[in-house]
């Protein structure tokens, strides 16, 4: 289980939100369960910032992008600069 402290301290990577602004991410027991959604008995709200996917490709220079977000793949790909990423 990865801690609520750790979590609010990676951020978020979320296309609705400015950079700058935080989201309420539900940790639950299992980590794959959690979620910006409220949907898991038992899990721990905490508060983390927000940062774009654009804004974090070009922060780490990241020239990989993997990423498993339950069928949002093509409205994130089409909505982000992801100036420099060679392979996704």
């Amino acid at each position: 289980m990865v801690s609520p402290a750790t979590s609010a301290r990676t951020g978020i990577e979320n296309l609705n939100e400015k950079p700058g602004n935080c989201v309420t991410f539900h940790v639950a027991k299992d980590f794959w369960s959690s979620s910006l959604l409220d949907n898991t008995a038992g899990s721990v709200a905490v508060t983390a910032p927000a940062t774009g996917l654009a804004q974090a490709v070009a922060q780490h220079r990241a020239n990989v992008l993997i990423m498993d977000v339950e069928g949002a793949e093509h409205a994130i790909l089409t909505r982000s600069d992801l100036t420099g990423v060679e392979t996704i």
